[in-house]
């Protein structure tokens, strides 16, 4: 008799305490519910800054859901669910696109995460040309401009796919917070340019190969560019430079030493002296103030973020700069120079994302005609991503 009036005892507490936890919540709105009716308002202000070509795709990798912001408000979709995990569908994405000497993996790869990532959200992008990329985990290690809308089931060995930059012009931002920063950002006119390079490396770091010309090009095409290199490319002397701003354009071409998770280690190489030891890190960026209209970042791995706002491509914008173009993984220096020769000629009549799009693009149909097109791979023309403002 005595258990059972403890029993109920308790069981009249544990109610109360319930009831109690219910009200709270009724009364300072700190329900799941709410929570995420507030988070999707969030979004929702996103929706001031678009236009009507402009899609915004939030993912949630997790939960597998994507917010879709366009200009006339945001829709929620569900991911669908397949037995393999996203995470190590993206593993063997990453993998693949490393693998050069054949790209049949990868367009199965990258078709399998174009049903997932892409396909659910297509009913909503008509009328669509230019997509905003905000990832989540291990999607910040894909360039989704390779991911495969069609399947070429005639070519084996080399095929010859659709991909989705075909469609679309495609831009990231780490976070919601760091999207709406750059949507707000207007284009800037021409005020120069500074180009960094061909450093005089620590031990352990080779000369790079293709850096003077692609140096070369790219202070052709930017009026008024400075150009460093060797001795004079040092980490103070770049410091100068960016703190005299403003510029249009900032591009580097160097080493860099990417280990994620870890922003202390994770450097870009300049060349040391004058009071600096040459390794630019994410903790020195931070204390500088780039005011700078697109900073270019040809060093490999260098578009990685890591949590929700940690890597270079946060940590640039964080102290002003509106947008950065940078790898995700390893590059080819000879196809990047030419990417980069596309690049920064299309961006004298189109906005950012759309001049890097037209510049794979080109990249893809270098060898157009011929019956081997080793260059349409995508691990030669898809590891640089555009973060930031697309402008």
């Amino acid at each position: 008799m005595k258990k059972r009036v403890i029993f109920a005892g308790l069981s009249l507490l544990l109610l109360f305490l319930f009831s109690a936890l219910l009200l709270a919540q009724e009364e300072t709105g700190e329900t799941k519910s709410d929570e995420a009716k507030e988070e999707k308002a969030r979004y929702s202000t996103l929706s001031e800054y678009l236009d009507s070509e402009t899609a915004i795709l939030i993912y949630d990798s997790k939960k597998l859901l994507v917010d879709i912001v366009k200009a006339d408000g945001v829709i929620t979709k569900k991911l669908p669910k397949t037995e393999e995990s996203l995470e190590m569908k993206v593993r063997l994405y990453k993998d693949s696109i490393q693998s050069l000497d054949t790209m049949s993996p990868f367009q199965n790869q990258a078709h399998r995460l174009y049903n997932i990532l892409i396909d659910p959200v297509l009913p909503e992008l008509s009328g669509i040309s230019r997509l905003g990329i905000v990832p989540d985990s291990g999607l910040h290690y894909l360039p989704f401009a390779a991911l495969v809308a069609k399947l070429d089931t005639k070519n084996a060995f080399m095929p010859n796919p659709k991909f989705l930059v075909n469609d679309f012009a495609i831009f990231y931002a780490p976070t919601p917070r760091f999207m709406e920063k750059a949507l707000k950002t207007e284009k800037s006119s021409n005020l120069g340019g500074l180009v960094i390079g061909n450093c005089r490396y620590p031990s352990g770091f080779s000369r790079l190969r293709h850096t003077s010309l692609e140096m070369k090009i790219v202070a052709e095409k930017v009026p008024g560019a400075i150009m460093l290199e060797k001795d004079r490319a040092t980490e103070t002397a770049f410091k100068k430079e960016v703190d005299k701003g403003p510029l249009s354009i900032i591009h580097m071409n160097t080493h860099s030493k990417i280990k994620r998770g870890n922003s202390k280690v994770s450097r870009i190489l300049l060349t040391g002296g004058d009071g600096n030891d040459g390794n630019l890190t994410i903790a020195e960026v931070l204390e500088m103030r780039f005011d700078v209209s697109l900073l270019t970042i040809s060093a490999p791995r260098t578009g990685l973020c890591w949590g929700k706002s940690i890597g270079f491509p946060p940590a640039f914008i964080s102290v002003g700069a509106d947008s950065i173009l940078a790898p995700v993984c390893r590059i080819d220096r000879g196809v990047t120079t030419q990417l980069m020769d596309f690049f920064y000629e299309n961006l004298k009549s189109n906005d950012k994302a759309e001049a890097l799009r037209l510049a794979q693009e080109m990249v893809i149909n270098l060898e157009k005609g011929k019956g081997y097109r080793r260059l349409a791979h995508p691990g030669f023309w898809a590891p640089f991503v555009l973060y930031g403002s697309y402008k």
